[in-house]
C-alpha cells in the first residue's frame, strides 16, 4: 500500500457535483485552524483529456470522443447511458438539456425534509444558468416540425415552453440529445466550466484512480472518515484527509459506501462498520414513453443542422403537480440513426420500397418525448452488489404516461401526422435520470445526510451529487443536481472551511 501525501480534503468524482465542489472550496475556503489555502485532491476513475477549454472550436485530444472507433485510451462508457468513466463525468455526453428547478420542484424538496426553498437556492440557480450558458434557442435554428408543434399545441389551447440548453457556440449538428460527445467543447460541462477554475486554484486532479473505499474509523462513540483506498497503475494507493466528500453519482455513491462498510446491517453483515438502511433505497427516476410520428411533408429541410428540441408543454395532474407531464418535441428535427430508421415501424419490408424509403425517411419522421415526474409514493432501490438500479414501476405511472400519450397523439394529429404509433406503449424508465440513492433530510431516519449534505452517521464525510436530491424535477437531471450542488459548496465552504 503506497501512501501519498495528506490533504485538508478529498473529493471522490469529477462530474457534476465534484466539479462545483472543487471549484469553490479552492476558491473561497481556507483551513480554519491556520488559514491557508485548502488542499484539495479530486479522484476520477477514468482517464483526462485535458486542455483549455474553447467552447465552439474543442481540442484535439477531445475531438477523438465522438467518434465509433474504440482504442485502450477511449473513455470506459457505463450502463446507465448519461455515464462514463472520465474527468468530467456524465456532462461529457449528456444531451445539454439543461432546465433549472421549477418552483414545485424546490416545494417538493421541502416537503421530502430539506429547507432548499426556492429563495435558498436563488443564488445557485443564477449561478448555473450563468456558468452554464442555460438559454433558449431563436426560432432561425429549429426545425418546421418544432414550430408545427408549437403551433398544433397552442392551437389545443396547450401552454407552450421553449425548451432550453447548456451549449455555447453552436453549429447545430443535431447530435446533441444521441448522447455523444461534442467535438468542439460546445456542450457546457464540467471540463468547460467548473474544472478550469479549480486547477486555477490548485486543485489536484488524480485520474485512473479507482476508489475502493472511504477509510472509516471508530473513534470513540462516532465514526469518522480519515482518507480513501484507490488502485492507480496497479497499485493500491491511500490517501489522508479529514474531510471526505463523496460525489460518484446515483450509482456510484452508495456502492462506495456499501464497501466502504456504511450500509444495512441485513446486507453488510460483519463487514458492517456504520449502519443506515437508507443507503441505496429511494431511488427516484423519469419515466417515459417514445411517441413517433410519420409525415408526408418534409418537417426537417437537410440531414442534420438544427437544434433538437424546441418547445414543450407541462400538464400537471392535481395542485402539488406530482404527477406531472413534461410533453416535448423530441424528434422533430426528423433525423433518426440508420438502424433506427430501417427498423423503425413506419419502414415497408424490405426490397426496392424499402430503399426508397431509407432515402426520404430521414426528412419525414418526428415525434415526441412524453417524460413523467414521479407520482408521489413509489421508489426503486440500488442493488448494491450488482450496482444495477431496480425499479419496475406501477399501475399509476402507467395510467398517467398512457394520458400523456393522448395528449402527443392529439398534438401530432393537429400537425398532420399520417401514421401514430408508441402512445401507447410500455414505459421507458430514464435510468440516467435516477437521484435520491443517498437522499438527503433532516430525519436520519429515512435520510443519508442532512440538509447541509453532512453525512448522519459519520464524522468528516460529505455527500454531494445526484443521489442526495430527495425528488426528482419537472426538467432533465443536470440542472436541479448542479444547482443543489452549488448551494452545497455555499454550506459546505461556510459551515467547515471559514477562519
Amino acid at each position: 500500500m503506497q501512501t501519498q501525501k495528506n490533504y485538508d480534503v478529498i473529493i471522490i468524482g469529477s462530474g457534476v457535483g465534484g466539479s462545483i465542489l472543487a471549484a469553490h472550496l479552492a476558491a473561497k475556503g481556507v483551513n480554519p485552524k491556520n488559514g491557508e489555502q485548502l488542499r484539495i485532491a479530486m479522484l476520477e476513475a477514468g482517464p483526462y483529456w485535458k486542455g483549455e477549454p474553447r467552447p465552439g472550436y474543442g481540442i484535439p485530444s477531445r475531438r477523438q470522443l465522438i467518434t465509433n472507433v474504440f482504442s485502450d485510451d477511449a473513455p470506459e462508457r457505463m450502463w446507465p447511458w448519461g455515464m462514463v468513466k472520465m474527468v468530467g463525468g456524465t456532462t461529457m455526453h449528456y444531451g445539454a438539456s439543461v432546465y433549472l428547478p421549477y418552483s414545485v420542484d424546490y416545494k417538493h424538496w421541502v416537503d421530502e425534509g430539506t429547507d432548499w426553498t426556492e429563495d435558498a437556492c436563488r443564488g445557485a440557480a443564477a449561478e448555473v444558468e450563468k456558468i452554464y450558458n442555460i438559454h433558449t434557442e431563436p426560432d432561425e435554428v429549429l426545425s418546421k416540425g418544432c414550430l408545427m408543434f408549437r403551433d398544433a399545441a397552442r392551437a389545443l389551447g396547450r401552454e407552450v415552453h421553449s425548451a432550453q440548453v447548456a451549449r455555447r457556440n453552436c453549429i447545430y449538428c443535431g447530435f446533441c440529445e444521441g448522447g455523444y460527445f461534442c467535438r468542439y467543447d460546445s456542450k457546457m460541462n464540467a471540463m468547460t466550466t467548473y474544472i478550469p477554475l479549480a486547477e486555477k486554484h490548485g486543485v489536484d486532479i488524480i485520474p485512473n484512480a479507482t476508489v475502493d473505499r472511504v477509510i472509516i474509523e471508530k473513534r470513540g462513540a462516532r465514526p469518522t472518515a480519515t482518507g480513501v483506498a484507490f488502485q492507480q497503475g496497479g497499485a493500491m494507493v491511500e490517501l489522508k484527509a479529514p474531510n471526505i466528500i463523496v460525489s460518484a453519482g446515483v450509482i456510484g455513491t452508495p456502492r462506495l459506501l456499501f464497501m466502504s462498510g456504511y450500509g444495512s446491517k441485513e446486507e453488510l453483515g460483519a463487514k458492517l462498520i456504520v449502519e443506515n438502511n437508507n443507503i441505496g433505497k429511494h431511488l427516484d427516476i423519469h419515466a417515459a414513453i417514445i411517441v413517433h410520428a410519420y409525415f408526408d411533408e418534409v418537417i426537417k429541410d437537410g440531414s442534420r443542422g438544427a437544434a433538437p428540441a424546441g418547445y414543450f408543454f407541462l400538464d400537471d395532474a392535481g395542485p402539488n403537480a406530482y404527477g406531472r407531464l413534461r410533453i416535448k418535441d423530441s424528434g422533430m428535427i426528423g433525423v433518426d440513426e440508420p438502424w433506427g430508421l430501417a427498423f423503425s415501424p413506419f419502414a415497408p419490408a424490405f426490397g426496392r420500397e424499402h430503399k426508397q424509403f431509407m432515402k426520404q425517411a430521414r426528412m419525414h419522421r418526428g415525434g415526441t418525448l412524453v417524460v413523467l415526474k414521479k407520482p408521489e409514493g413509489y421508489r426503486g432501490y440500488i442493488n448494491l452488489r450488482t450496482s444495477q438500479m431496480e425499479y419496475e414501476g406501477n399501475e399509476i405511472i402507467v395510467k398517467r404516461l398512457r394520458e400523456g400519450g393522448e395528449m402527443s397523439r392529439e398534438v401530432l394529429q393537429k400537425m398532420g401526422a399520417k401514421k401514430i404509433v408508441g402512445y401507447d406503449m410500455p414505459p421507458i424508465y430514464h435510468i440516467a435520470h435516477g437521484i435520491s440513492t443517498c437522499k438527503a433530510g433532516s430525519d436520519p431516519k429515512v435520510s443519508v445526510v442532512n440538509p447541509n449534505f453532512e453525512s448522519h452517521d459519520v464524522s468528516g464525510l460529505f455527500i454531494c451529487d445526484g443521489s442526495v436530491v430527495p425528488r426528482s424535477s419537472s426538467g432533465d437531471a443536470v440542472g436541479p443536481i448542479a444547482t443543489v450542488c452549488v448551494l452545497a459548496a455555499q454550506r459546505i465552504t461556510a459551515n467547515h472551511f471559514r477562519k
